[in-house]
C-alpha cells in the first residue's frame, strides 16, 4: 500500500444547487478550461501486456446564471439575478439539458486481510484514479491505494485547478519491488509450431546472499527443447544485488486440454518467495475456417466439405435451441466475435441485450442470471454509445461533427427501444429527435451532411430507412411529410428492401396503407421464402447480408399486419437456415434477423413434446440426446469430429417423437493450409515483414496494404492484421495512422490489430506501416491476416502468415 501527501490549492466548497451570496459570487473561480485530461502511460507488465489508457472528464463544477451556462469569467454581481451551482464528482449526475458528465472508472480488485498474495496475477496499468480530491485549508490531501503485483516503475500524476483557474500539475515516480523476485515476459498467445524461449530473471534486492529453488509448470503440449542444466529443483544462490537469467525453450504442439497456464515459483524451504502465473492461448496454425449449417425440420442432411484441413484442428458441435431466447443468446454471443469500433457496430452488438430483456419481460420468463448479465452489458453499451454524440447534435460513425442523418435515426430507434427495459436519458432522445427534425429539407427529403461515408447517399433508400426508424421509435407524426414522401416512392418501387422498410413504418403507425405494400411484397417472395433487395441496404449491405435484412424486414411487416402466416413462416424458415459464424451475416442483418425471430416467437404458440435428437454421420447413428417439453437450456453435442472418416462427411440430424423438432445449427471449425480467398474480390490485401530475424529490443517493420481493385467506391473495408507473438505494437504509431488518415479507427485483439476504414475510393490503396518491438525470444508465426468488406463480410481475402525468429 502506498500513501501520499499531496499539496494542492484548496478546491472551492460550493455544493450542488446552492444559491450564493454576492461576496461568494465575486470570489468564484473562472472556468476557461473545458476538460482536464488524465493520461496514464502504458508500461510493459510482467505478463507482457501493454496497456495505454486515456481518460477525460468534464468540469467538476458548472455555473448557470439566469438559466444560461457560463464557461468564462463571472459577470458583474449587479447583473446577476440568480446563480445556481451544479457540481459533479466521481459519480456525476444529470446537468443542464439532461446531459451527463461521466467520470472514468477503473477496475480495482478487492483485497483480503493479506495484501501480499502468494501468487502475483494483478498487472493493471492504472492502479488508482480519483477525480475529486479535496484538500484541507493548507492545500494538503492524502490518498492511499494498493499497488498492483507488477515489479516495476509507477508514475503518480496530479492535476487540478486553482481558485483563479490556474492549472496545476505534478508527477512523481516510485518503484515497487520484493526482496527476492522473479520476472518473465510471456506472450498472450502462440501458434502450433512456434518455438517459445522464456527468459526467467531472478533478482536479489537485499544486501545479503540469498537463494531458493525454482519450480515451474507448463501445458502438456509445450514440449521442452532445452532448460538450463542444474537449475530446476536445485538451489539457486544470488549475491547481493545479483540477477540470474534462466533460459528455457519449448516447441508448441497441439493442445490436448483447456489447461494452458504457465506457473513459476521461487521457494526457500517452505517459504514462497515469489510466484507468477499466466495463461498462454494456443491458436491453430493456418487459415481459420468456420462452417455453420442450420435447420429446424424433422429430417435434415448436410454434406460437409473440409478443404485441406490441418491435422488435429477440426472441431464439430451441434447446438439445438428449445426456445427463441436461447437462439437470440447464441446470436448475441457470435456478434461479440465481430469488430466493434464505430457507432453502428457498437449499437448493433448492444442491440441483442435489449432484445433479450424485452423477450424475458414480455413473455414473463424467469431467468435471473441471463437478465442480470444482459443489464450489465446493456449499461456498458449505453455508456459507450453516448460517447458518439456529436457536439452540434446527432451521431456519427466516430463521434465527430457533423452528425449523420441515417446513423442518427438508427441511434434514435435503439435508444427508444432501450428505454423500455433500461433507464435512458429522456433528454438524449429529445435532443436526437430535434436534431433529426432540423435536417429535413421541407420537401420530404433530407439535407445530407457533406461528410457522408460508408456508402451512404442522399437517396430514396436513406429516406426510407429514416422513415422506418422514426416510425418504429413512435415518432411517425413528427415526420409525417417525410414518411408520406417515402411511401409515394415505395408505391412505384420494385425494390423489396425499400418496400419492406415503408411497410414496417406504416404498420408501426397503424396506417392501413401498410397492407398495400405488404401485398406488393407477397408478389416478390422467392420460392425458398426470402426476399432480395434490388441494389443495397441503407448500410450498403449487399449479397447474403442484404437478402437477410430484406427478408427479416418483410417478415416483420407481414407479422405486424396479423395476416399471411404461411408466407411469414416460410421467411422465418429461410432466416433460421441463414446463420453463419458471426450470427446472421453482418451486424445489421443479425440485429434484424433477431428482431424477426423474437416477433415470431411472441405470436407463435409452439407445442413441444418429448423427443430425441439424433445425429447420424455417413449412415451411422453416432449420438443422440433426449429432450422434454420443459426443456429451457440449449442442447449441445460436442466432439462430433471424432466420427469424421473422410474430408466430406455426410451429417444427418433428425428428431424422433410425435411431430417434434427444434431449431439447431451445426458448427464445424478447422484450420486449412490454403486460404479460401473469394474469387474476383473487389479488394486485394498483402503483408510484408521487413526481416526474418531480429534480437530482443530491435524493431521490425510490418507493412500491410489494402487496395480497391475496382472503379467503384468500396464502403467500410476492414483489416484484421495478425501480429507474431514476440512482437508488440507501439501506441504512438497507431495514433499516428489515425491522425494521418491512413485509417479511421483501430482496436486491439489478442494477437491482432484491427483497422477500420470509412471507405476506399476507386482504385485507392492504403498502406499501414508498423514498427514492432521485439520483446520475447522465440520463433513465431503471425495469426493469418485478412481484409474484408464489413457489410458484405463474405467478400474476404487473406494474406500469408509472416514468420520471425527473435534471438535473446
Amino acid at each position: 500500500i502506498v500513501g501520499y501527501k499531496i499539496p494542492l490549492i484548496e478546491q472551492d466548497q460550493t455544493s450542488s444547487g446552492q444559491t450564493l451570496t454576492s461576496d461568494q459570487i465575486r470570489t468564484l473561480p473562472t472556468r476557461k478550461v473545458n476538460t482536464i485530461v488524465a493520461t496514464t502511460v502504458g508500461a510493459s507488465s510482467i505478463d507482457g501486456g501493454d496497456v495505454s489508457i486515456k481518460g477525460a472528464r468534464s468540469n467538476g463544477t458548472d455555473y448557470y446564471i439566469d438559466g444560461i451556462r457560463v464557461t468564462g469569467g463571472i459577470p458583474p454581481v449587479q447583473d446577476v439575478e440568480q446563480l445556481r451551482v451544479i457540481t459533479s464528482g466521481l459519480y456525476a449526475q444529470p446537468i443542464h439539458n439532461g446531459r451527463f458528465s461521466r467520470a472514468r472508472e477503473f477496475y480495482t480488485p478487492k483485497y483480503d486481510s493479506d495484501p501480499n498474495p502468494a501468487q502475483r496475477d494483478d498487472f493493471r496499468s492504472t492502479i488508482y484514479w480519483n477525480p475529486s480530491i479535496i484538500t484541507d485549508k493548507s492545500g494538503q490531501a492524502e490518498v492511499r491505494f494498493f499497488c498492483s503485483d507488477a515489479i516495476t516503475n509507477f508514475r503518480a500524476t496530479l492535476e487540478g485547478l486553482g481558485n483563479k483557474g490556474e492549472i496545476g500539475r505534478a508527477d512523481h515516480k516510485f518503484f515497487v519491488q520484493k526482496p527476492l523476485s522473479i520476472a518473465v515476459k510471456a506472450p498472450a498467445s502462440v501458434i502450433v509450431g512456434d518455438v517459445l524461449r522464456l527468459q526467467i530473471a531472478i533478482t536479489n534486492k537485499t544486501k545479503y546472499t540469498a537463494g531458493g529453488h525454482l519450480n515451474f509448470t507448463v501445458p502438456d503440449h509445450f514440449k521442452p527443447v532445452s532448460i538450463a542444466a542444474a537449475v530446476i529443483g536445485e538451489s539457486i544462490q544470488l549475491a547481493p544485488g545479483e540477477t540470474k537469467i534462466i533460459a528455457t525453450e519449448y516447441t508448441i504442439g497441439l493442445p490436448t486440454s483447456d489447461n494452458q497456464a504457465v506457473a513459476i515459483q521461487f521457494r526457500a524451504d517452505e517459504a514462497l518467495l515469489d510466484a507468477f502465473e499466466t495463461s498462454i492461448r494456443t491458436l491453430d496454425r493456418g487459415f481459420p475456417v468456420r462452417l455453420v449449417a442450420s435447420g429446424k425440420a424433422a429430417q435434415n442432411a448436410f454434406n460437409i466439405q473440409l478443404r485441406d484441413p490441418v491435422e488435429g484442428t477440426v472441431k464439430a458441435t451441434l447446438t439445438a435451441y428449445p426456445s427463441a431466447l436461447e437462439n437470440v443468446l447464441n446470436g448475441m454471443e457470435r456478434m461479440l466475435q465481430q469488430p466493434g469500433g464505430c457507432f453502428e457496430q457498437v449499437s448493433s452488438c448492444n442491440y441483442p441485450n435489449l432484445l433479450v430483456l424485452d423477450l424475458l419481460r414480455s413473455t414473463c420468463i424467469a431467468r435471473p442470471e441471463i437478465e442480470s448479465r444482459a443489464i450489465t452489458l446493456l449499461e456498458d453499451g449505453y455508456k459507450k454509445l453516448t460517447a458518439y454524440e456529436c457536439k452540434t447534435g446527432g451521431f456519427d460513425w466516430w463521434g465527430s461533427d457533423p452528425g449523420h442523418e441515417g446513423l442518427t435515426a438508427y441511434g434514435l430507434l435503439e435508444f427508444t427501444d432501450m428505454s423500455r427495459v433500461f433507464p435512458v436519458d429522456k433528454a438524449l432522445i429529445e435532443r436526437t429527435s430535434k436534431w433529426l427534425q432540423s435536417r429535413r429539407d421541407g420537401k420530404g427529403g433530407w439535407q445530407m451532411n457533406p461528410n457522408s461515408s460508408h456508402g451512404w447517399q442522399n437517396d430514396a433508400i436513406l429516406g426510407a430507412y429514416i422513415a422506418w426508424s422514426v416510425a418504429e421509435a413512435g415518432m411517425g407524426k413528427q415526420f409525417k411529410l417525410e414518411i408520406d414522401h417515402a411511401y409515394n416512392i415505395a408505391l412505384q418501387s420494385n425494390d423489396p428492401y425499400f418496400i419492406a422498410l415503408l411497410a414496417n413504418a406504416l404498420a408501426a403507425m397503424r396506417d392501413p396503407r401498410a397492407e398495400i405494400l405488404v401485398e406488393k411484397l407477397l408478389e416478390k417472395q422467392e420460392v425458398e421464402g426470402s426476399w432480395m433487395g434490388s441494389t443495397h441496404s441503407a448500410f450498403r449491405s449487399q449479397g447474403n447480408a442484404l437478402r437477410i435484412e430484406t427478408t427479416a424486414l418483410a417478415a416483420m411487416a407481414l407479422m405486424k399486419t396479423g395476416k399471411h402466416a404461411e408466407a411469414s413462416g416460410r421467411a422465418m424458415e429461410f432466416i433460421a437456415k441463414s446463420k453463419n459464424e458471426y450470427g446472421f451475416g453482418n451486424t445489421q442483418s443479425t440485429v434484424l434477423a433477431l428482431r424477426a425471430l423474437i416477433e415470431h416467437a411472441k405470436i407463435t404458440k409452439t407445442q413441444r413434446g418429448d423427443g430425441v435428437l439424433v445425429v447420424q454421420i455417413d449412415g451411422k447413428r453416432v449420438r443422440e440426446e433426449n429432450f422434454s417439453s420443459s426443456q429451457i437450456n440449449r442442447l449441445e453435442i460436442k466432439d462430433l469430429e471424432q466420427y469424421f472418416t473422410n474430408a466430406n462427411p455426410q451429417v444427418e440430424v433428425f428428431f424422433e417423437g410425435s411431430n417434434v423438432s427444434l431449431p439447431f445449427d451445426l458448427e464445424v471449425k478447422y484450420a486449412t493450409r490454403l486460404p479460401l480467398n473469394v474469387p474476383n474480390c473487389p479488394i486485394s490485401f498483402k503483408t510484408e515483414l521487413g526481416k526474418t530475424s531480429a534480437s530482443v529490443g530491435e524493431t521490425v517493420r510490418l507493412q500491410a496494404t489494402i487496395k480497391n481493385e475496382t472503379s467503384q467506391v468500396q464502403a467500410s473495408p476492414m483489416v484484421v492484421l495478425g501480429i507474431p507473438a514476440g512482437l508488440t505494437l507501439q501506441a504512438w504509431q497507431l495514433k499516428k495512422l489515425v491522425d494521418e488518415k491512413q485509417c479511421d479507427f483501430y482496436e486491439l485483439w489478442d494477437g491482432y490489430a484491427v483497422f477500420h476504414f470509412e471507405q476506399l475510393g476507386p482504385n485507392e490503396s492504403r498502406p499501414l506501416v508498423l514498427d514492432l518491438r521485439a520483446e520475447i525470444a522465440g520463433t513465431f508465426e503471425a495469426p493469418a491476416s485478412r481484409a474484408f468488406l464489413y457489410y458484405q463480410n463474405e467478400l474476404c481475402v487473406w494474406s500469408k502468415p509472416e514468420r520471425l525468429d527473435i534471438r535473446p
